[in-house]
């Protein structure tokens, strides 16, 4: 039985990212009181000032540039991992971040690794590659898709969203079936309880976030709030909060940042359908309580790849701005049969998983055995034994 697991998401800010990586860690710490789960961002890792610099960027770059964020993302999403390392300034960055991957693994000495973002993923997959690593490894996969990005070939254990993904791994990368899981993005247990019809008196929007991609949010509230209840969760977008709040609009309730799952559940379960951006966290939220899903807009890279999986799936349905106001939401809405069509096809998805995350995991910790030694070369061997006295002398 393992004793310590390390899970790499990437930065400090709030994502689907981060939001995997601790509802996983919330389940191990549950289910096995005797293990240690450890949250690190190896960014931050190789320093805070390098951590704020890039995420900052990160953020701007996709909400000035979205055109160029997108082109480069689909470049990057082109050339293979060896097309990468080719370049001399991307050899010498891997080279960097290798490095500074086999000090943190040293310092921290997991018995397993969990990834849930692809950055860390790759990283660790060329450490493997190299024979310079022992650690099992487990990928789980935050979107509708996988990218090129990620880790694949030498990590042990794949938990994928849904078959296209799996048949990739397996028939593209010749990964052995039994390693790959079809658990569908991890999300909270407490959504996994599909919601009955809310039975209210008029159809109930969930909004969810302060900013899914229209133009003027305000503006679009006031024109439907007469024609539906509206239930909008502002997020961290405290300026858009006080403006609807101030405006005292009929049939509309308004929440800032909800950190409670039982919160948010409770609103799911009072809705009719949801409007969001098709990231995979909330999605897959949504079809687990059966809600019809709607968007009117994607960020370039990993949202609009999502798009595409859950518009080629019909699991989504995008609207046009002006398509939302003129009320086609509503008549789509009180469409018995459109909704009858929507619920049909988010059972052939959920069909798809073959267990749920939690139990994916179980299976795979409960096998496996603690690791004395997860550098394998002499040298790095060293290193992690004087990394480790280090740090018990430090605690004592």
């Amino acid at each position: 039985m393992v004793q310590r697991v390390l899970i790499l998401p990437i930065f400090q800010m709030p994502s689907g990212h981060h939001q995997v990586a601790d509802t996983v860690a919330d389940f191990i710490e549950e289910e096995f009181s005797e293990v240690y789960c450890r949250k690190r961002d190896l960014i931050t890792y190789c320093g805070s000032g390098l951590e704020t610099v890039v995420s900052k960027s990160y953020v701007k770059w996709i909400k000035h540039f979205p055109a160029s964020y997108h082109y480069i993302y689909n470049q990057s999403m082109e050339k293979s991992s060896s097309d990468k390392s080719d370049n001399a300034f991307m050899k010498r960055i891997s080279d960097y971040f290798e490095r500074k991957m086999i000090e943190l693994i040293a310092e921290e000495g997991p018995d397993v690794i969990i990834c849930t973002h692809s950055f860390p993923s790759s990283i660790l997959n060329r450490l493997k590659m190299k024979g310079l690593l022992v650690t099992p490894i487990i990928n789980i996969y935050t979107d509708f898709f996988i990218s090129s990005l990620w880790g694949k070939t030498h990590i042990d254990y794949h938990f994928v969203p849904n078959r296209a993904c799996k048949e990739l791994l397996v028939d593209e990368y010749g990964i052995s079936e039994n390693r790959v899981t079809i658990t569908g993005i991890p999300i909270h247990p407490i959504f996994s309880k599909k919601t009955k019809q809310s039975g209210n008196e008029r159809k109930r929007l969930l909004v969810a976030g302060g900013n899914i991609g229209l133009g003027n949010i305000e503006e679009f509230i006031s024109k439907i709030h007469e024609d539906m209840a509206l239930t909008v969760l502002c997020g961290k977008n405290e300026k858009l909060y006080k403006l609807l709040t101030s405006k005292n609009y009929k049939n509309i309730d308004v929440y800032p940042y909800i950190s409670s799952t039982k919160k948010i559940n409770e609103l799911y379960d009072q809705a009719d359908a949801i409007i969001t951006k098709p990231g995979g966290i909330t999605v897959s939220e949504a079809l687990a309580k059966g809600l019809p899903i709607f968007t009117v807009h994607a960020l370039p890279g990993q949202e609009r790849e999502n798009l595409e999986y859950l518009k080629q799936e019909q699991l989504i349905c995008p609207l046009t701005e002006k398509e939302v106001v003129s009320g086609k939401l509503l008549q789509m809405l009180e469409d018995e049969l459109l909704r009858a069509k929507f619920e049909k096809q988010i059972a052939r998805y959920l069909s798809e998983i073959e267990m749920p995350t939690e139990q994916a995991l179980k299976q795979v910790l409960s096998n496996l055995e603690p690791t004395e030694d997860r550098l394998v070369k002499p040298g790095l061997r060293r290193r992690n034994k004087q990394l480790t006295r280090k740090k018990t002398s430090k605690s004592k």
